[in-house]
């Protein structure tokens, strides 16, 4: 097992921790005084991440790397449980898109649509985006308003373009990349509101 020096994010700020490739996912070890052992980018992976626990586990062992628990999930919509580990169950939220048009149509409430409409009435601009360069500087620039919301520190208070794009999601993490490839033809179900 190979080990490698991975960054994280621990409460908006960027760690440096040891990680070990077990297949072709990396499992490292949350900082902490509890020693949280997880696979890296779990939620964003496509396939299951839990697919094979045993190996995580082993790998760790192999690796020499102590940890007090290892966790995984399962992805929705698999609600039956598969190991005979122990597990709490969690609640997720989560929508299926194939298009704008689909998901408008069918999947919203006529509620929320006429709240959206009663909102343009209103003056809010709602519009189909491309997912460019402007759009995430807008999210920057709104992140960057104020360090503290809600009576706490903001995260992502500070934060540059690049450093949003390492840290989000693997859609805007292949537009970074084919935006420096010179290819823009990535697109997003967002909504700019």
């Amino acid at each position: 097992m190979a080990s490698e020096d991975i960054e994280i994010s621990v409460r908006g700020r960027n760690v440096r921790v040891l990680g070990i490739r077990v297949g072709e996912r990396t499992v490292f070890i949350r900082p902490g005084w509890l020693r949280v052992a997880e696979i890296k980018d779990a939620a964003w992976l496509e396939d299951d991440a839990s697919a094979d626990p045993e190996a995580c586990i082993a790998g760790l062992r192999g690796a020499k790397l102590s940890a007090d628990l290892f966790t995984f999930s399962q992805k929705p919509p698999d609600v039956i449980p598969r190991y005979p580990y122990f597990m709490e169950w969690d609640n997720v939220a989560g929508i299926s898109t194939t298009n704008l048009s689909e998901w408008w149509e069918r999947r919203i409430p006529q509620e929320t649509r006429k709240n959206v409409r009663r909102a343009v009435k209103r003056g809010v601009v709602v519009r189909d985006v491309e997912l460019s360069d402007s759009f995430l500087n807008g999210i920057v620039e709104i992140n960057n308003e104020s360090p503290v919301r809600q009576g706490r520190r903001f995260w992502h208070y500070g934060k540059s373009l690049a450093e949003v794009c390492r840290h989000s999601p693997a859609s805007l993490q292949a537009f970074a990349l084919r935006q420096a490839a010179g290819e823009c033809t990535a697109r997003e179900g967002s909504r700019d509101v």
